[in-house]
């Protein structure tokens, strides 16, 4: 099988922009350690004073992983301050959620980018046939003036 010259441009094309896509959506990829670091960061701001940020507690705790420093999070300030206990479960059951929707988000994304691109690819190529087509209806007539 020959290819000519416009699917050799979109054959080389497609993977460049293959590439971009892998790349993108290895940077865009939902991970379990982004919804960890949310939910400690919105556990922290719960019990926070005022003045306080939240990066720099999480720093006090760097040798702490994410579930580790929540679980202390909730024995300290729930013996402390028991009303935590209803703000933290609401706070945990939506982190949990989004936890077990995890692998789902994981293959939509996968699926609505494999989509786009076969799309982008597609529509590259009629593009490519149609520019292909008008210049073979131009080509070997002369204008004359």
């Amino acid at each position: 099988m020959k290819l000519g010259g416009w699917q050799r441009l979109w054959t080389v094309v497609s993977i460049i922009i293959l590439i971009i896509f892998v790349l993108v959506s290895l940077l865009l990829f939902p991970k379990r350690s982004e919804i960890t670091s949310r939910w400690v960061y919105e556990t922290i701001d719960v019990v926070k004073e005022p003045g306080e940020y939240s990066w720099t507690i999480r720093g006090t705790y760097k040798d702490y992983g994410d579930e580790e420093l929540i679980e202390r999070i909730h024995e300290k300030y729930i013996k402390e301050k028991p009303l935590t206990k209803v703000v933290f479960s609401g706070i945990d059951q939506k982190y949990k959620n989004e936890l077990s929707n995890l692998p789902k988000e994981q293959t939509k994304h996968i699926l609505i980018g494999l989509a786009v691109y076969f799309c982008l690819i597609t529509l590259i190529y009629i593009f490519g046939w149609a520019v292909g087509w008008v210049y073979r209806g131009f080509k070997g007539k002369q204008v004359g003036l």
